[in-house]
């Protein structure tokens, strides 16, 4: 059942007279928590500043000895337009939290930096998902795989079976390679500028369609002096053997 509120506010202008305007509509139901109609702007691509971005943002990490070496791919099948974006950021601030907790639990100081790092890009082909690339340390990946499917379903997603996928990466490449596939939805005048093979049209978005996570991003490399072409690193340099592809079987 959907219930639409609207609200009258009176407004006093400059001669002192009054007038009244309507407050974007808010809408309550089961799948959608709270948004404001209209709420996101729409765009078509991921944009050239925002690719080079998550490309500059995984090689940071990676140089910080911190790879992105967890792929994650959630749908959003049965949602509002404006949803998919206020969700992920529910999930990512659940995963801030248990990051928190982690870090206030170990004893070990060698454990104490469990900050936040990941990229992520949306797609609308058919259905909304998004590409999430994300640090996770090794002994708690397993823990990681069970706490996700919580955090989705906390964030008010239905979930179909199949609707998150997980791949633990191996080696720079792959990591390199995951976050050069996940920008496969960039203008596509700009899609040769940046290597990519597989340019498709992934739909429109609402909402800010690309990004990463403020400990990787420009302002936090520019403190660090990270220049890419001087410091990223290249090769096959492997930090665990390669884990096969996690894909929960949710039963509704």
């Amino acid at each position: 059942m959907t219930i639409i509120l609207s609200v009258e506010y009176v407004l006093l202008n400059e001669i002192f007279t009054l007038r009244t305007f309507t407050m974007p509509t808010i809408i309550f139901n089961q799948n959608i928590h709270l948004h404001r109609y209209e709420r996101y702007r729409s765009n078509h691509a991921i944009k050239r500043p925002t690719a080079a971005n998550i490309l500059k943002a995984t090689d940071f990490s990676n140089y910080l000895g911190y790879p992105l070496n967890t792929y994650v791919v959630i749908n959003f099948r049965h949602v509002h337009k404006h949803v998919p974006l206020d969700a992920f950021r529910k999930i990512m601030k659940c995963h801030r939290r248990w990051l928190q907790y982690k870090r206030n639990k170990s004893k070990d100081n060698l454990r104490t930096d469990l900050t936040p790092r990941y990229v992520y890009a949306f797609e609308n082909p058919i259905f909304f998902h998004v590409n999430l690339l994300i640090h996770v340390p090794d002994d708690l990946k397993e823990e990681f795989e069970r706490k996700i499917v919580r955090w989705v379903q906390k964030a008010g997603i239905d979930l179909d079976p199949y609707d998150i996928e997980i791949r633990h990466l191996s080696t720079i490449c792959d990591v390199k390679g995951v976050a050069n596939y996940m920008i496969k939805g960039i203008q596509e005048d700009a899609a040769d500028l940046y290597h990519v093979k597989e340019w498709e049209d992934q739909g429109i978005f609402y909402g800010q369609r690309a990004g990463t996570s403020r400990s990787i991003g420009r302002a936090a490399r520019e403190k660090a002096d990270f220049v890419a072409k001087r410091d990223r690193l290249d090769g096959p340099i492997i930090f665990k053997p390669l884990d096969q592809i996690l894909i929960p079987n949710f039963r509704k």
